[in-house]
């Protein structure tokens, strides 16, 4: 049923009655209801079961197939908003479902091989489901600590991608005892060739050798750093 035309007065009772029984079945059909006189109170009674306009007799013809027309697009408007939201809320589950499940994977090879230091303290709190920022650390073969701080371009998959590059160059390189210069330059063939041109990796590299007592430090596009160090002295 697209539309129903019903009396106010019916010979049992009124048009309430049926709008009750509508509502009860949960049944979205556009009322229109006609009244042989002005009655606010009748016009207010209609209008909180949900119908949807009046017609006061006598009727005129044209007036009354413009509402009908009127109704029967509006209703039809709202049906299809309704199709496509419910459709939209599919796609969007199904969206947010792929993108947990892609998170957790990159979660899980970016920070797979990270060491935990109880002098390292960190926290990353992503702008949307994927984070362009990471902290990576790794000890080479000679006891080298290496940390590296990176910052992907944009937000979400898109800065995500680049990182999980730079991550997998970083553990092997670090693995294999190269030196921090020759890791800054394979970091960088790996980006400028593998990236799109509108996309970039900006990034701080710390080297510290415990043997030497030395600290290296390589900032690359980032911005300034604090380096704060504190001595022990001994009588």
């Amino acid at each position: 049923i697209d539309l129903i035309l019903v009396n106010y007065f019916q010979p049992d009772g009124t048009a309430i009655t049926l709008l009750e029984h509508l509502k009860s079945l949960n049944k979205e059909i556009p009322v229109i209801v006609i009244n042989d006189k002005k009655d606010p109170q009748a016009f207010f009674g209609c209008f909180e079961m949900g119908v949807l306009d009046f017609v006061v007799k006598p009727i005129n013809v044209e007036l009354f197939w413009y509402k009908a027309e009127c109704l029967l697009t509006r209703v039809q408007l709202q049906q299809k908003v309704k199709q496509q939201s419910s459709e939209l809320e599919k796609m969007l589950y199904e969206k947010a479902r792929k993108e947990q499940m892609a998170r957790h994977i990159f979660e899980h090879l970016v920070n797979i091989d990270n060491n935990h230091f109880d002098f390292i303290k960190t926290f990353c709190q992503a702008s949307a489901n994927f984070s362009g920022d990471i902290l990576l650390n790794g000890v080479s073969p000679n006891g080298n600590l290496f940390l590296m701080l990176a910052d992907s371009t944009g937000h979400g998959l898109s800065a995500a991608m680049p990182i999980m590059r730079v991550a997998s160059t970083f553990r092997a390189m670090v693995s294999k005892g190269f030196s921090l210069v020759t890791l800054i330059y394979e970091l960088n063939e790996k980006v400028y060739h593998e990236n799109p041109e509108d996309r970039f990796v900006a990034c701080i590299i710390l080297e510290a050798d415990f043997f030497r007592n030395k600290l290296y430090v390589w900032n690359g596009g980032m911005p300034p750093f604090y380096l704060h160090l504190e001595y022990e002295l001994s009588n």
